[in-house]
């Protein structure tokens, strides 16, 4: 997967191991087809701040848990449904 210039801050697998997420230092999440490494979804933004973000597939749901940062530097939890990225739930 090379569609990201910087380090990774987090990688995970879906349940199925059809799809990973991985983070880095832009603040997005890329949902990656794990058969084609081509990111399939983007979620601009995820947290505002600049500490690490970390992520968690939540079973079979189809929804994902991102932890980051504001800009103030207060700690964040977000889910989002992987079918509407547009806002967290």
């Amino acid at each position: 997967y090379d569609e990201c210039s910087d380090l990774f801050q987090d990688i995970i697998w879906d349940v199925r191991g059809d799809t990973f997420a991985v983070t880095n230092k832009d603040k997005a999440v890329r949902i990656v087809d794990g058969r084609t490494a081509k990111t399939a979804q983007k979620i601009e933004n995820a947290h505002e701040g600049v500490k690490s973000m970390k992520l968690s597939y939540m079973g079979e749901t189809g929804k994902i848990l991102t932890t980051g940062a504001s800009k103030q530097s207060g700690r964040e939890i977000k889910i989002w449904d992987l079918k509407h990225l547009s806002k967290p739930l």
